[in-house]
């Protein structure tokens, strides 16, 4: 499941607020990258449609190797472990990646 959370993450003619529209409508990035057809989305860019409908993941894949040869974690906005203040944001990030141990972020005080 993780290579679809980066193959989506990786999508730069995305914007943030889209994927998150996508998340809600299909509730996991699998579920979107095995869709093809997005015309119930109104105003979506060719680029965009294109970038949803590439179904690659040799880069997603890659990054994934990259983060595990590196020891470097990947939290994605589903993980439990996503810090909660974060996730309520209006547009939180799909991913964070991270080094080392995860800090008790809810204990923690925050600006």
């Amino acid at each position: 499941m993780l290579q679809y959370w980066l193959w989506l993450c990786q999508m730069n003619s995305v914007s943030r607020k889209l994927k998150l529209e996508l998340l809600q409508h299909f509730e996991n990035p699998e579920a979107i990258y095995l869709c093809e057809d997005f015309s119930f989305l109104p105003g979506l860019s060719q680029e965009q449609t294109g970038a949803l409908l590439c179904k690659d993941l040799r880069e997603a894949k890659t990054l994934q190797s990259i983060c595990l040869r590196k020891n470097i974690g990947i939290l994605t906005l589903s993980d439990p472990a996503y810090p909660q203040r974060l996730r309520n944001i209006p547009e939180p990030p799909l991913v964070l990646f991270y080094k080392g141990h995860l800090p008790e972020f809810e204990k923690m005080p925050a600006i």
